[in-house]
């Protein structure tokens, strides 16, 4: 449970670092990227589809680094 714990946060990490970059892209305004990013993912731009995308991504990699984490453990 704690390296799952872990992975999440990696995720959520790296999510926030994604968005961030997307927003200045799309805005090319790091002061907005540094607003939106500074709260938790929630309803902030682009969020819903990164959510969406994000989602699908955890059904396909969660199951893998389950068993990853678990073949670690017993060896």
């Amino acid at each position: 449970a704690r390296n799952l714990g872990n992975l999440e946060r990696h995720v959520a990490s790296a999510s926030s670092r994604g968005i961030s970059r997307y927003i200045v892209r799309k805005s090319g305004r790091k002061e907005e990227a540094e607003q939106q990013c500074s709260q938790r993912l929630g309803r902030v731009p682009y969020a819903e589809q990164l959510q969406s995308n994000l989602t699908s991504t955890l059904r396909r990699c969660i199951p893998l680094a389950i068993r990853l984490i678990s073949d670690s453990t017993t060896t």
